[in-house]
């Protein structure tokens, strides 16, 4: 099963989250506010996110050949192909499963010195997208979804 670990590199640290299965999800909380997040499978993927308390935003990690996996916010609004107006939406909640963290899933990604190298890396590339690709790859406060 392919996967792939989920970090946030806000900050001077990198914290591993939760190791992305396919066909997986994985729940996370984090304190309200501006975050980084990193996932790195093949290629290093950042996603920056501006999330408010008590809110729930989701994210899909899509695979693209020979590229890893990427993160792409879900917008609540809007004719984004990743967001809740698509139809594949419901589909894509329906046909996954929610996944805790494993033993050999934080000792396999937990490499202090290798994240930091992948966290340089990701924040890099970020650093060299155009302003619309960070717009699209960015998850904003209002994107919350309401249940």
């Amino acid at each position: 099963m392919a996967e792939t670990p989920l970090y946030d590199i806000t900050g001077g640290n990198a914290k591993l989250l939760n190791v992305l299965p396919s066909k997986g999800k994985v729940a996370v909380l984090v304190d309200p506010g501006k975050h980084m997040f990193m996932a790195n499978d093949m290629g290093v993927h950042v996603l920056s996110a501006d999330v408010q308390a008590g809110k729930r935003y989701y994210v899909l990690s899509r695979f693209i050949a020979y590229v890893g996996y990427q993160l792409r916010p879900i917008r609540n609004a809007g004719p984004s192909e990743y967001g809740i107006n698509n139809p594949k939406f419901k589909t894509w909640l329906g046909e996954t499963k929610v996944m805790g963290m494993t033993a050999a899933g934080e000792s396999l990604y937990s490499n202090a010195s290798a994240v930091s190298k992948l966290k340089a890396a990701g924040l890099d590339r970020w650093e060299r997208l155009s302003q619309d690709e960070r717009e699209q790859l960015t998850l904003n406060s209002g994107d919350y979804i309401d249940e």
